[in-house]
């Protein structure tokens, strides 16, 4: 299934916190399928998040708004996330 525009929607917000990527659209939605997905079940690992947005950084301020570029998510070879993926869903 594509995705498809939503109609009548207007400008869609989204709450923080958010990833900024420099994909879009089809390609944004593949990759963050292939990225934080758990295939089995549907499910978003909160690891995998985590990983990615890395809410405890010491450098943050707590009143700014919480939005992390994470552009190298969406450059990063599949084969090295899933070495990565692997390790991070293996942790304890």
């Amino acid at each position: 299934m594509r995705l498809q525009p939503l109609r009548g929607a207007g400008e869609i917000e989204v709450a923080p916190p958010s990833l900024l990527l420099d994909v879009e659209g089809e390609e944004l939605a593949t990759k963050l399928v292939q990225r934080f997905v758990v295939e089995r079940n549907g499910s978003v690992r909160e690891r995998l998040w985590r990983l990615a947005y890395s809410p405890d950084d010491p450098l943050d301020d707590a009143e700014a708004p919480v939005e992390r570029d994470v552009c190298w998510l969406g450059h990063i070879p599949e084969t090295i996330w899933q070495l990565v993926r692997d390790n991070v869903l293996r942790c304890l």
